[in-house]
């Protein structure tokens, strides 16, 4: 999925733009062999598998989680990434963790943030280490399902509204149409 990072795409690729690229591959693929597994691979985050689920992927994999801790950011559930810590005299490079992104940290069950009571507690251990942000990246990515819509109408809807960014929503319309 390296398309959906901006990196080389053919100028009708561009123009089409990258999701909705891979919504309409998956979507043929899917038709063309009905009953075959087919992976994802590096498809993203957070945002980007439900995505590719609901568009026909059986599965995926994503290096994301490991990029993003090392660049000091965290997933959360249906999200992008959220920066923890960044140089100050800067500007974040990342959006930053907002009060519903608090509460959904507060409620983080990952082995990073269970021994930490506190909301406090788990920004300063995501904040203070890498191995941290690794475990719970990682964490989210694997359990993330949880949160997504159960049924494939639900989760159409889900995207169609934007909650998966816009240019998932455009590939939605775009393809039920």
């Amino acid at each position: 999925m390296p398309l959906l990072q901006n990196r080389y795409v053919t100028h009708e690729i561009h123009k089409m733009g990258a999701e909705l690229f891979i919504a309409t591959a998956l979507t043929m693929i899917r038709e063309a062999f009905p009953r075959t597994k087919i992976h994802a691979f590096g498809a993203g985050g957070t945002r980007t598998f439900p995505a590719v689920v609901y568009f026909g992927a059986d599965s995926g994999d994503s290096i994301g989680w490991r990029q993003a801790a090392g660049f000091g950011s965290i997933f959360l559930p249906l999200k992008s990434q959220r920066a923890v810590i960044w140089n100050p005299a800067k500007k974040a490079p990342r959006k930053l963790l907002g009060a519903h992104d608090l509460e959904q940290l507060q409620n983080c069950r990952c082995p990073a943030c269970i021994p930490n009571k506190s909301i406090a507690d788990k920004l300063r251990a995501l904040q203070g280490s890498f191995y941290n942000r690794s475990i719970h990246n990682a964490w989210t990515i694997e359990n993330q399902f949880r949160y997504w819509p159960k049924t494939r109408s639900k989760m159409k809807d889900f995207i169609a509204e934007g909650n998966l960014g816009a240019q998932w929503a455009n590939a939605v319309f775009r393809l039920s149409s």
